[in-house]
């Protein structure tokens, strides 16, 4: 039998307020590790002229199974009589390297007025950049490599859900912090081929996230120069007054380089015979 290990997180190089599971750890080992996002065209200008990246209060997530154990209160632990957990904010990624990929533009696209973008970022010089910025504000970060591995049913089970995620690990040396953010580590298999790494907030003891009116913390301060090797606008006939690949790069000065299209869709020559001897 396996030894139960004392831990879900490890931390990251030594920092006091990032800590990784052993999926984004084995992918931060790689130093050109790429994770994209999917966003709007008009909020990615929005982050670059402002040096921001937005973070969102896991209320606003549209699934419900992944807010279940949202706020949920932990007692009884060896570590703890109750946890109450804190507000989080979370920014979501995902390991696919298919900027092609049909399922990606259409799951992210909330409507057809609402032009994509999809934003390649260097995955360690990113969080390096997060773990300065957020040591200002009181918060320390959760990266997590999404586990699939689970249905909705053991997932809606509290009993089997938290079984499953204690099976292999100490349960005497759990803190209950970490056993909370591990609850939202597991998503349905439905969703495998999201291939997601999620970045959670979580305030210091006593503290708290400075949520704006829309549910979202602003990160400030990112050199984006940095991080990002490449921007992909979603492959469609653009409509009228939606940025092309020539207009954003006039508007995101210094990233002309790093700006191109998905050609999902572009017009493939047809096949005019096949002949079955060759």
């Amino acid at each position: 039998m396996a030894e139960k290990k004392d831990v879900f997180f490890e931390q990251f190089e030594n920092c006091s307020n990032c800590f990784v599971n052993a999926k984004a750890k084995k992918l931060l080992q790689k130093d050109d590790a790429l994770v994209c996002h999917y966003m709007s065209c008009a909020r990615l200008e929005n982050w670059i002229k402002n040096s921001i990246m937005t973070f969102v209060s896991p209320y606003k997530w549209s699934d419900p199974f992944e807010k279940i154990y949202l706020s949920t209160v932990l007692k009884n632990l060896p570590s703890q009589k109750k946890y109450t957990p804190p507000r989080i904010a979370c920014l979501c990624f995902t390991k696919s390297q298919y900027k092609d990929s049909v399922a990606f533009w259409r799951i992210f696209k909330p409507d057809e007025l609402t032009q994509l973008v999809r934003v390649e970022f260097y995955f360690k010089e990113l969080l390096i950049q997060l773990i300065k910025l957020l040591k200002k504000n009181n918060l320390k970060i959760y990266v997590i490599g999404v586990d699939y591995s689970l249905t909705q049913e053991k997932i809606k089970d509290k009993s089997e859900f938290i079984k499953h995620i204690l099976d292999h690990h100490n349960v005497n040396k759990i803190d209950a912090e970490s056993l909370y953010i591990e609850m939202f580590s597991y998503k349905r298999k439905a969703f495998a081929y999201e291939n997601e790494i999620r970045m959670i907030l979580v305030p210091l003891e006593k503290k708290s996230i400075q949520f704006d009116e829309n549910g979202c913390f602003v990160a400030k301060g990112f050199n984006y120069k940095s991080i990002v090797k490449k921007m992909w606008l979603e492959p469609v006939r653009l409509p009228s007054g939606w940025t092309s690949v020539g207009l954003l790069k006039e508007h995101l000065e210094g990233f002309e380089n790093k700006i191109g299209q998905s050609i999902l869709y572009k017009e493939q020559k047809k096949c005019e015979f096949i002949d079955w001897r060759i």
